[in-house]
């Protein structure tokens, strides 16, 4: 631990350390610049000053990072306020991955509506295959009748080119999709469909934003309930 912590130090430090040579009127080109370098093709979402002072939080996609204002400096990991005992990192990654989520069930999810307006929306990362995911399905109606929208992003664990993804892909390019997913997810088949979809996307996202196993439960704050959970239980967690 106390190694850890001389770490953590050390790299504020350089960090600020940084930030006296750069210029207050840099436009943060500097930090552009290096994402660029280290990060191809993508975009950067979010620089704002963090909580130190010559240290700027950068948000790409779902990922935090740190910086000095001249982009010389970089910091990839967990920012802590000792005196207060708070990840001052988490909730800015939260927003971040509800996001970023919020977007790709936009994009390509399939969405399970409640008969009212919701109380609560999730995104779930599910595996056709994966008999937890299935076993979520089937309380699909506990969900909603609690008030809980569930959308599903698609994350074939035996990866891309596995029976698990085609079915996705039949599902998404079904004319039902809903009603297709449900079949699936109940061991029956449906005709073979292919079109133009973002499961790839989804996939790649699930592991960019630390999704390991199926089913995994997002909220609208984009916090990370892993593993199955009951509607009960859910909806507990929820509330809180």
């Amino acid at each position: 631990m106390l190694k850890y912590t001389r770490f953590l130090i050390m790299a504020v430090a350089m960090l600020v350390s940084g930030f006296s040579i750069a210029s207050k009127a840099d436009d943060y080109s500097g930090i552009k610049k290096s994402i660029s370098t280290i990060l191809p093709g993508k975009k950067v979402d979010v620089i704002s000053p963090s909580p130190v002072d010559g240290v700027y939080e950068v948000v790409v996609g779902a990922r935090l990072l740190y910086f000095s204002e001249n982009g010389q400096f970089m910091l990839d990991g967990d920012l802590f306020d000792i005196t207060e005992r708070k990840d001052l990192s988490a909730p800015v990654r939260e927003n971040a991955r509800a996001k970023v989520v919020t977007d790709a069930v936009a994009k390509g999810g399939i969405t399970y509506k409640t008969k009212d307006e919701p109380k609560y929306k999730v995104t779930v990362f599910t595996d056709i295959d994966c008999g937890y995911c299935r076993k979520l399905h089937n309380d699909m109606d506990g969900y909603l009748n609690h008030g809980i929208e569930v959308s599903y992003l698609f994350m074939p664990r035996a990866g891309l080119q596995s029976n698990s993804f085609r079915k996705a892909v039949s599902a998404v390019c079904a004319d039902d999709p809903n009603k297709a997913l449900t079949e699936l997810k109940n061991g029956k088949t449906v005709a073979d469909k292919s079109c133009d979809n973002k499961i790839a996307d989804q996939y790649n996202l699930a592991r960019e934003i630390g999704i390991r196993g199926t089913p995994g439960i997002i909220t609208e704050e984009g916090k990370i309930f892993p593993g199955y959970l009951p509607p009960d239980t859910l909806l507990q967690r929820l509330k809180k």
